[in-house]
């Protein structure tokens, strides 16, 4: 898949958590984005489960819901953006996704 941000490359889209969890069990992501509205489980209690299986890919929650955002962080979201996404604001992001840990 193509994405509009160069470097960037796309591995999977998933609109519900169950087949999200499964592919993130089998193959390694760098970041994840994640909606607080998804079917079944909500982002925050897919952030959770990933968690306590022990995935630690970074979570960037995007969504329309402000008001999660500090429960969002408790299960280590690297970055939470309120829609509308403003494309500076996520290239910057990106940026620190890909920062060595001593840069950011």
């Amino acid at each position: 898949m193509q994405s509009k941000l160069t470097g960037v490359e796309i591995v999977g889209i998933f609109h519900e958590t169950v087949s999200a969890f499964t592919n993130l069990m089998n193959h390694k992501a760098d970041l994840i984005f994640v909606d607080i509205n998804m079917p079944r489980k909500n982002g925050l209690e897919f952030a959770e489960r990933l968690r306590e299986s022990g995935i630690d890919t970074k979570i960037m929650f995007i969504t329309s819901h402000k008001e999660y955002a500090l429960f969002a962080f408790d299960v280590h979201a690297f970055d939470y953006i309120v829609n509308p996404i403003v494309q500076d604001r996520l290239h910057k992001t990106i940026l620190r996704v890909r920062a060595p840990v001593n840069q950011i």
